[in-house]
């Protein structure tokens, strides 16, 4: 019995997350590898990397059936935290229905799959804070593959903040701040197909990514603390 309770207590140690934080998510540990890839597009879950490292792919899928290769977006390792993504359907007509998030593990990687309910309650640590901004991050690298417009204004925590039609907003450098417009209309990257307006959850921005205003428009700007206390923030990230 004492050998059995020294074992379990060394495997916590050599993990990259403290055994007493991960009694808080109802969960279990999976051993994983390059032979079995699993995809992250159930927002229900989170996952911690205990050990190792994972490479995330953005796929096509048929069903349960990959259709591409896909291409390579982050490497994620040991003492992170992956956040489920829903998948962006696509037009019908194709082979492919749906383009998702696969993460293919080197050996030897461990993982701690849980609920995300259990860390999104007002009691969980603050801890979690940093595990949202590291996930903001590592997506905004992921999705944006040039640089953000040169005039792009870099925003402060204020409320109803005015900004003239055409401005870029972004982020301070290491930052994550939550945007809502309260007033006008703009666009995630400026990209026609991510039309953002008043009513809609928040939206995180980084140092890499941007919100083009189309509109005159006023603007809200949170850090993830405060936006994680005042609610809405889940439903953006």
């Amino acid at each position: 019995m004492t050998s059995i309770n020294a074992d379990t207590r060394a495997e916590a140690q050599s993990d990259a997350f403290d055994a007493e934080l991960l009694g808080k998510i109802t969960g279990k540990r999976r051993a994983v590898g390059g032979h079995r890839p699993f995809l992250i597009e159930d927002t229900s879950q989170v996952w911690l990397v205990l050990k190792g490292t994972l490479d995330v792919y953005a796929i096509e899928m048929a069903g349960d059936t990959p259709v591409t290769t896909g291409r390579h977006v982050m490497r994620i390792g040991a003492g992170s935290v992956m956040f489920g993504v829903e998948s962006l359907p696509l037009p019908l007509g194709g082979t492919a229905d749906r383009l998702a998030l696969r993460a293919v593990a080197a050996m030897g990687t461990e993982l701690y799959e849980g609920s995300a309910a259990d860390i999104q309650g007002e009691d969980f640590d603050i801890i979690v804070v940093d595990w949202i901004d590291s996930w903001v991050s590592l997506c905004a690298r992921a999705m944006v593959q040039g640089s953000i417009p040169r005039s792009a204004r870099v925003l402060e925590a204020e409320p109803d903040m005015p900004f003239g039609a055409g401005t870029d907003l972004c982020a301070q450098f290491g930052d994550v701040v939550w945007v809502k417009l309260e007033t006008g209309t703009g666009r995630y990257l400026g990209r026609a197909a991510a039309e953002i307006a008043p009513g809609g959850p928040a939206l995180p921005l980084t140092d890499q990514t941007w919100l083009h205003l189309d509109t005159d428009s006023s603007v809200s700007a949170t850090y993830t603390p405060t936006a994680l206390f005042l609610g809405g923030l889940w439903e953006g990230l």
